[in-house]
């Protein structure tokens, strides 16, 4: 089988009108309000680290959300 030329999109990409992305906002908040929705969370740090954290972020070292945390 032949390979197929393949694109890619990053959701930075997607694009909705105000119209389309109202519905879709009600969706994804019930969704989370349900448990049913929630973020991927990579790595958790302390705010002590956060120049390290943005170098792992920079480096796409972390798969998922970042948190820095107070403590």
């Amino acid at each position: 089988m032949a390979a197929r030329p393949a694109t890619r999109a990053g959701v930075e990409q997607v694009r909705f009108s105000a119209a389309e992305a109202g519905p879709l906002l009600g969706r994804a908040l019930f969704e989370a309000a349900a448990g049913r929705l929630r973020p991927v969370v990579g790595r958790t740090c302390p705010l002590s680290e956060a120049a390290r954290t943005h170098t792992a972020i920079d480096a796409r070292e972390v798969l998922g959300r970042t948190l820095l945390t107070a403590g």
